[in-house]
């Protein structure tokens, strides 16, 4: 038998989580709670919680929902996905919520099939995110698995000695922390500063015996670092060069070496002049712009994950803003139908000359009409609430953090940029 997922709802009005739990106990186990400080304490003993229902507000407790929201987000219960369910239903409310860390959002009154959908949709993401946090655990252990492999092997070549293993392990492993091109080549450069090779300087002064070197990177964000500040024309030309053709330049005391995939470049300016040295000089630069490649290559994807997700993000808040207009204007609206239905009711007392049996028919007649007509606005809440769903699971779909463009071709069902862009021309975007 199937063991159901669970799903923790956490309200401080019993009344809407027996509303809550009567939409939901058929599929899932159900774990409720009235106090949102209780929350991180009952994921602790309750590991399969795979969603969270989570109200806004708590009048008689020490933190409020979005301030709960917060906290689960902050530890290592974030992949759990939490939908916000409130009375607020503004674009600003909305997208407080989201940047918040939501999933998505639930106004009041309920409807079951949103509630059910919301739900199922959430318990989906929990499970495909707890996939990638696996299948990237894995990747990141075959990478340093890889590196270390390589280094070993490379070492054996070059009999590097025990500080050169060091530092070129620190670097592998402190380039896992930067989030962005310069922050991975500064780390690049100082890594590079502290290997010494005496034929590379004078003997006599040690600062000079270190590598005097250039980097320059082939992306759009043309950062381009030099020992001495800023890269020289002449060495601009050099590193461009190699970059293009892939081959490694030497003459005089100058050395350029390619990545593999011609992403970046490193200019020596010192060569050591001992060819041993100078061989090892190589090797060392050589292996860490392999590295340092491998981690430009992820920030390319990620920038372009980012460039997604921002206008997807821009989608959704002007899609919020639109909604939020309109249900403005349809409060107008229903008040002024609301006035109609007022006096279409109390039509049959002004009729006159009329017996009470034509009188109590024409009453259950309009009353009939009249329940017809307070219907559609319960409706219409719940149609934007779909719509408003849509919106969000759009968010998500290209938000998610795949872990490269054909993550995402699977998630579209092998949509290109193209298809993204005339979907968001639809939004004037």
């Amino acid at each position: 038998m199937h063991e159901m997922d669970t799903i923790l709802l956490i309200d401080d009005d019993e009344t809407n989580l027996e509303i809550l739990e009567g939409y939901l106990e058929d599929d899932y186990k159900i774990i409720k709670e009235t106090q949102p400080q209780k929350c991180i304490r009952i994921l602790d003993k309750n590991p399969g919680v795979k969603a969270i229902i989570l109200d806004w507000t708590f009048p008689d407790c020490p933190m409020d929902g979005l301030e709960l929201l917060q906290e689960i987000k902050s530890t290592r219960f974030s992949n759990i996905p939490v939908v916000m369910q409130t009375g607020r239903a503004t674009s600003a409310d909305i997208t407080t919520g989201i940047n918040g860390g939501a999933y998505q959002y639930l106004t009041k009154p309920f409807d079951g099939k949103v509630i059910k959908s919301m739900v199922r949709s959430a318990v989906m993401e929990f499970d495909k995110l707890e996939n990638l946090s696996s299948q990237a655990q894995t990747e990141i252990k075959k990478v340093k698995d890889y590196v270390f492999r390589f280094i070993q092997k490379s070492s054996e070549k070059s009999a590097f000695d025990n500080k050169t293993h060091a530092v070129i392990q620190e670097f592998f492993i402190n380039s896992l922390s930067c989030f962005n091109h310069e922050e991975l080549t500064k780390l690049l450069m100082n890594s590079i500063k502290e290997f010494r090779f005496l034929s590379a300087g004078d003997p006599e002064d040690y600062d000079s015996q270190k590598l005097r070197c250039s980097v320059k990177l082939s992306s759009e964000e043309e950062v381009d670092l030099s020992d001495r500040g800023i890269n020289s024309n002449v060495d601009q030309l050099i590193l461009q060069k190699v970059i293009e053709t892939g081959d490694m330049l030497q003459k005089g005391s100058y050395t350029a070496i390619s990545s593999k995939e011609k992403n970046a470049a490193i200019l020596i300016r010192n060569t050591p002049k001992d060819l041993h040295e100078a061989k090892s000089a190589i090797n060392i630069m050589s292996m860490l712009l392999e590295m340092f490649e491998t981690r430009l290559i992820h920030f390319e994807q990620e920038v372009r994950i980012r460039k997604r997700e921002k206008q997807i993000q821009q989608v959704v808040l002007k899609v919020s803003r639109e909604l939020d207009n309109i249900n403005g204007k349809y409060q107008s609206i229903k008040e002024k139908q609301m006035d109609v239905i007022e006096q279409f009711t109390n039509a049959p007392k002004q009729i006159p000359n009329l017996s009470e049996i034509d009188r109590a028919s024409l009453k259950s007649i309009f009353e009939k009409i009249t329940d017809n007509s307070m219907g559609l606005f319960g409706e219409d809440q719940i149609t934007d609430q779909v719509f408003m769903k849509s919106i969000n699971d759009l968010k998500h779909l290209f938000g998610e953090g795949a872990s490269n463009d054909q993550a995402f071709a699977k998630q579209l069902g092998g949509a290109d940029q193209s298809d993204v862009d005339s979907l968001l021309e639809q939004f004037g975007m």
